[in-house]
């Protein structure tokens, strides 16, 4: 049975993260907080606070028992929505805190007070989803209202908006949408006209997708996206559209890869000026790494003149064993993207 219901607040335990409480922080604790049995645990969901950063998760198996923060859920327990899922909740009650954070140096930050704690029932039998409530009616027992594991297919996503989150030069063209209560994930779709044919450009479980293909040069996409859980998928979001500034590409530098290396779990990239008439210098140089935990782009500056840099990887690799990195170079007439280099670290070989 699934039961979810906002308590008082408590405090925090000894076992929180390590942080410091700023004097008359502006931060307030998150509200709106949810939790709903999914078919991989726990969701989590919970409104935006203004200032927040980033937020963090602590668990506790009694109301006024002692917390433990889940750093196994988001990017090493640091989220960077407003949703996560926790994939190893406890057998029977699981009480949560959400707390909203930032100004994140090493392992300090500036923390809220906790937010209303959530209380969700899981049993590991496979029983938690099924009957009772307004998405399954019928049914009896208060144990576990309706028996079996039905589920309904999620509602469409809301919402929907897309923005260019970096600048001309560097876009971070980013899909945000309304977090759905019973969806484990979320697929993304993109079209070049609003009535067009859309096609699946990626998943998620995030609220948010930042589409590394983004239109350039004054062209237009158009994006919609899906809920999903066992059940199936929700019908289609709205539309978002995003257009790219004009000419952003024309006489930009240009630079094409050299010799990339791998050594251990140290990446260097390397690249040599391809520059041909009527394209100038560069005058900003940007190491992009894909971080497959916060789903973004992470922008390193180099030296206007650089052509290799290096990095270590070993928290940059994802579900697939792929590591992905590549360089930008701009000026005042726009910028050249030479593309992402993708190393497969189970093969141990560049895949392009």
């Amino acid at each position: 049975m699934t039961i979810c219901m906002s308590l008082t607040s408590c405090g925090k335990e000894e076992d929180e993260p390590s942080y410091n409480p700023p004097s008359g922080s502006s931060l307030t604790a998150p509200t709106g907080v949810s939790g709903s049995v999914v078919s991989n645990g726990i969701r989590l969901s919970w409104n935006p606070v203004n200032k927040a950063e980033f937020y963090t998760v602590s668990r506790s198996s009694s109301l006024n028992g002692t917390t433990v923060s889940l750093g196994y859920i988001g990017d090493t327990g640091y989220i960077y929505n407003t949703s996560v899922i926790d994939t190893k909740p406890l057998d029977g009650a699981n009480y949560y805190f959400i707390y909203a954070c930032n100004n994140k140096k090493g392992n300090s930050y500036s923390v809220s007070s906790a937010s209303a704690p959530i209380y969700v029932y899981y049993e590991r039998n496979g029983n938690n989803p099924g009957g009772g409530g307004n998405e399954n009616p019928g049914g009896g027992g208060n144990d576990n209202p309706g028996g079996g594991n039905t589920q309904q297919k999620p509602s469409a996503p809301t919402g929907i908006s897309v923005s260019n989150e970096g600048n001309d030069y560097i876009p971070d063209v980013r899909v945000r949408w309304n977090s759905v209560s019973n969806a484990t994930k979320y697929y993304i779709y993109k079209s070049s006209t609003a009535s067009g044919s859309y096609s699946k450009i990626g998943e998620t479980s995030y609220t948010q997708y930042c589409d590394s293909d983004a239109p350039t040069n004054g062209k237009t996409a158009y994006y919609k996206v899906k809920a999903v859980n066992d059940a199936g998928e929700s019908p289609f979001s709205d539309y978002a559209k995003y257009t790219a500034k004009s000419n952003d590409e024309a006489f930009s530098p240009a630079y094409t890869y050299g010799n990339c290396t791998v050594s251990g779990t140290t990446m260097t990239l390397r690249w040599n000026n391809s520059t041909g008439s009527g394209y100038g210098k560069a005058t900003k140089v940007i190491l992009r790494v894909w971080n497959p935990y916060a789903e973004e782009w992470q922008d390193t500056e180099q030296s206007a003149t650089a052509t290799s840099a290096s990095f270590n990887f070993s928290n940059k690799i994802d579900n697939s064993g792929y590591v992905k990195a590549g360089i930008v170079v701009s000026n005042d007439k726009g910028s050249f993207t030479a593309g992402a280099k993708v190393y497969d670290t189970k093969g141990k070989k560049w895949l392009n």
